[in-house]
């Protein structure tokens, strides 16, 4: 049986009124999101600069207020950012991945699915998993995962935010999202952008080192 790897993240543990999306590019943010994923793989230092914007950001332990938007509630506080910068002040530059569109419609697969139904997670409301929808639109070869998070990521939505905040990984003890993110194997990635009924936004990124078509 062929290595799966995948994880899972709500970035946004506050349920927040929905936004409007009429003017926003799904596709473009898709996009955008992992021309995002290279710069953090390629210029880790950045990643940790940017990072460190946050930490003066936090109120009350817990919460974090970027300037004019609601506060979000995280399960570490500033402790998940601060271990995020170590690890990326000390992670050694990657290769880019390479945009898959049969990757990118697997993870539309799973956003359209929950936009609609408000879902979280990585099982579709058709007992669909990661394995068979990749298998399906894009069979993976060697290693393969899938990452996803929740929130509004700011106002205008920013795909920096999303990723930043996978990298942080705040309450998932594994950091499996970080992971996947700066595994060096993986070639090949192709995301997807939605709204979300509970959360504002999904995002999911499907990552391989190869795919068969």
């Amino acid at each position: 049986m062929r290595p799966i790897l995948f994880s899972f993240l709500i970035a946004v543990h506050a349920i927040l009124p929905a936004a409007p999306h009429g003017e926003e590019d799904p596709k473009a943010l898709a996009r955008q999101v992992v021309a995002e994923i290279n710069w953090a793989r390629q210029h880790p230092e950045s990643a940790a600069a940017e990072l460190k914007v946050w930490l003066p950001l936090f109120e009350g332990g817990r919460y974090l207020a970027f300037p004019g938007e609601t506060r979000l509630r995280t399960e570490e506080g500033p402790a998940a950012v601060e271990e995020a910068i170590a690890f990326l002040e000390k992670q050694k530059p990657l290769e880019p991945l390479t945009w898959s569109p049969s990757l990118a419609k697997a993870a539309e697969e799973l956003v359209r699915d929950q936009s609609a139904r408000g879902g979280v997670g990585h099982g579709g409301s058709d007992g669909s998993t990661p394995e068979s929808r990749m298998d399906h639109h894009a069979r993976p070869l060697g290693e393969f995962g899938e990452v996803a998070t929740y929130g509004s990521f700011g106002q205008p939505p920013a795909a920096r935010r999303a990723v930043l905040a996978l990298i942080v990984d705040d309450g998932v003890k594994s950091r499996g999202h970080r992971a996947l993110l700066f595994k060096p194997g993986f070639a090949l990635a192709g995301g997807a952008w939605g709204p979300h009924p509970r959360f504002e936004r999904v995002v999911v990124v499907d990552l391989a080192e190869q795919v068969s078509r």
